[in-house]
């Protein structure tokens, strides 16, 4: 699943929404360094991808850099994309821009969120959500945070009354920006299954 949306506009707590609604008995990982209130099966991502579980991806946590994707570290994250379904591994991403991830993400996503998006953000996005942008501002017509406009293989609308987790609170956000890696780490060699 991937969630768009310009900052501030509530892409990452409905990250953690959407993983609280499919996870099940899974543990969900995520890029934190303190724990601030989530519940216990939140767990702080060490790089590995474990089975049986769920990822929450969040661009304020790991530095996505268009060389980086040309690199062959970048084919590891492709694998793991495309075998999620059969480990029983859901990935939530969240980004400002589409264009900031390999072109494979939003191709193999089963579905495509959209929060309020800024207007340079949809100027510089990539044709083919540039014309979803327009198919959402004209669908939802006034955006606030508490709605989004979802794309799925159940069809396409809108969502509204979108509320808080109630665990949420501004330190999860911080903390989520302070998990991600020095500036300068190489992240994706760093990601890998378990061996």
């Amino acid at each position: 699943m991937l969630i768009v949306c310009k900052p501030g506009s509530g892409k990452g707590v409905l990250g953690y929404g959407v993983a609280d609604a499919i996870r099940g008995d899974r543990p969900v990982y995520v890029p934190m360094s303190e724990r601030h209130g989530r519940p216990h099966y939140f767990r702080a991502f060490d790089g590995v991808f474990r089975d049986d579980s769920v990822y929450l991806i969040t661009d304020a946590s790991i530095s996505y850099h268009a060389r980086r994707w040309q690199q062959a570290d970048s084919v590891e994250l492709s694998m793991i994309q495309s075998t999620r379904r059969h480990s029983n591994l859901d990935l939530i991403w969240d980004t400002q821009n589409t264009g900031l991830l390999d072109t494979d993400i939003p191709r193999h996503v089963n579905a495509l969120i959209i929060k309020q998006p800024s207007v340079l953000q949809s100027d510089f996005e990539r044709p083919q959500i540039r014309r979803i942008f327009d198919e959402a501002n004209a669908a939802v017509g006034k955006w606030t945070k508490k709605k989004a406009y979802v794309i799925s293989d159940g069809g396409r609308f809108t969502v509204t009354g979108i509320d808080l987790p109630p665990y949420w609170n501004e330190n999860i956000s911080r903390d989520d920006q302070r998990g991600r890696p020095p500036a300068g780490e190489r992240v994706w060699s760093r990601l890998r299954w378990p061996t």
